[in-house]
């Protein structure tokens, strides 16, 4: 499996391997375009692709027309290891940093 993931990868965007000829019917000029491998999470060039067209989906059907953020919140190293063996602790630690986040956001 792994190894035929590497070759796919290897393969995309050479010529060798597959191509479509893209013609303009106005102009009559034309280009060869390489098939990619469409390797999602592996190849950055396939990823980059599939992530600007998720991303503009999102933006045009998901989420509604108003602003948007993004919180990442994270856990002090000293307290991750009580979180591990005190699950209530980790939900408590969720609701307090909600609510702090919560008031934040109507402060403004």
């Amino acid at each position: 499996m792994v190894a035929q993931v590497a070759d796919t990868f290897l393969a995309c965007g050479v010529l060798d391997h597959g191509f479509a000829r893209i013609r303009c019917e106005a102009c009559t000029h034309e280009y060869l375009l390489a098939f990619s491998c469409k390797c999602r999470y592996f190849c950055p060039s396939c990823h980059a692709k599939r992530l600007a067209i998720w991303t503009q989906w999102l933006d045009t059907t998901l989420l509604a027309p108003v602003p948007h953020r993004q919180l990442v919140l994270t856990i002090p190293t000293r307290l991750r290891a009580s979180c591990l063996y005190r699950r209530r602790l980790l939900g408590e630690i969720a609701r307090v940093a909600a609510r702090t986040v919560t008031a934040a956001i109507f402060a403004r």
